[in-house]
């Protein structure tokens, strides 16, 4: 992983943690993607399929509602 990946997957980190301090908003899978996958992974698998958030609003798995 390059410095730029790790800054990247830090500010990435960052998002979430603001999220959850200013919003109450606990992005789980945002984060276990993190670990999982790594930041620049994630981010490109998460651009990649633009339907994916609103597929997983659907199902019932993404607490998206409760923010709009």
């Amino acid at each position: 992983m390059t410095i730029l990946e790790k800054r990247f997957e830090q500010e990435m980190i960052d998002i979430y943690m603001i999220a959850k301090k200013e919003c109450g908003y606990n992005a789980s899978r945002f984060l276990q993607m993190l670990g999982a996958k790594g930041g620049l992974a994630a981010a490109k698998q998460l651009i990649s399929n633009p339907a994916a958030p609103m597929d997983s609003l659907r199902s019932g798995s993404m607490d998206y509602w409760i923010y709009l």
